[in-house]
């Protein structure tokens, strides 16, 4: 049986990613500027921290729980409780190349609209006592601004390097541009 809380909230979820950034802060601005982009690491970092969570929950990578083979979760966990909980993370990370490549380094910044697919993804989730989050995580002001003018929840972290990281979560029942924000 774990430790883990039955119920865990958005916010408890946000809190295990500030941590994880703060844990590897040194290594996210040069993580940032790498080609190729840098959310598969993340992903692979915040895999390692959630497994050592009380109770030690099972977590795995790109997992099908949409009811297609092409499309996965990036993260899920699963509390070791009965019933267990199932908790469905979508990440996105911006990346400076990712975004140069996409000529969106001066323009308008379009990196909401992964993570609002990504929203709109999780309503899909094929699992029962299941909680889906998009989490966003932002280091320039081009990609932050247009999830800030739409009201996600969020938190900015200021790193050693004085790097300002800017966090973003939502849950998908709550989509900015479904509801003309």
């Amino acid at each position: 049986m774990s430790t883990v809380p039955q119920e865990i909230s958005k916010e408890t979820v946000f809190g295990w990613f500030q941590h994880a950034i703060l844990d590897r802060q040194n290594d996210v601005l040069p993580f940032f500027r790498e080609k190729g982009g840098w959310e598969n690491c993340f992903k692979l970092w915040m895999s390692g921290q959630l497994r050592q969570l009380p109770g030690h929950p099972e977590v795995r990578c790109e997992q099908h729980i949409y009811g297609n083979a092409r499309e996965a979760v990036d993260l899920l966990v699963e509390t070791r409780t009965v019933p267990p909980q199932f908790i469905c993370i979508e990440l996105k990370a911006e990346s400076f190349f990712h975004s140069a490549k996409q000529e969106r380094v001066n323009a308008e910044h379009v990196f909401f609209q992964s993570f609002e697919n990504d929203l709109r993804k999780l309503r899909r989730v094929q699992l029962q006592n299941a909680l889906g989050l998009a989490v966003a995580i932002c280091i320039t002001g081009s990609a932050a601004g247009p999830l800030e003018t739409r009201g996600y929840q969020s938190e900015v972290l200021s790193l050693n390097d004085r790097t300002n990281v800017t966090i973003f979560i939502s849950d998908c029942d709550r989509i900015a541009s479904d509801t003309g924000w």
